[in-house]
């Protein structure tokens, strides 16, 4: 059973944040990739290639940890461990479109670099989280 996200974890989900989200390698060892996040209220929100390796590696074990921080003040920081619940194409294309938006105030992700990809969106329940989201003076 997941753990609930503070309102202030969701606020600061919806900034432009950057994550850095670790998969598991077959054998064990870690891989960790930048991404791009949000929220749906609940969970985290990641969007993905499907000829990606942390794609891959969801899909056999979907355990997860994420690391996000403020590009104006890095100690102002949400960790959250948690499980992939759901990889869907079908919203794939619209969700990186949002993203992009949030993170290059573009209304589109630009095409020519989705030529030939097949899109996920990827739900991530938290099942446990520690905030450090205090502004600092």
């Amino acid at each position: 059973m997941g753990v609930p996200l503070s309102a202030e974890a969701q606020a600061f989900l919806r900034e432009r944040v950057f994550a850095h989200i670790a998969t598991l390698m077959r054998d064990g060892s870690p891989h960790s990739t930048i991404v791009w996040a949000d929220t749906d209220g609940t969970n985290v929100v990641i969007n993905s290639s499907t000829d990606r390796v942390k794609l891959r590696n969801m899909k056999r074990d979907g355990r997860v940890a994420i690391s996000i921080s403020a590009p104006e003040d890095e100690q102002r920081t949400l960790y959250v461990r948690g499980r992939v619940t759901s990889i869907s194409e079908d919203e794939g294309f619209e969700h990186i479109d949002s993203l992009a938006r949030k993170y290059r105030g573009q209304d589109q992700y630009p095409r020519e670099r989705l030529e030939g990809q097949t899109r996920v969106r990827i739900v991530i329940e938290p099942l446990h989280v520690v905030e450090r989201l205090s502004r600092r003076a």
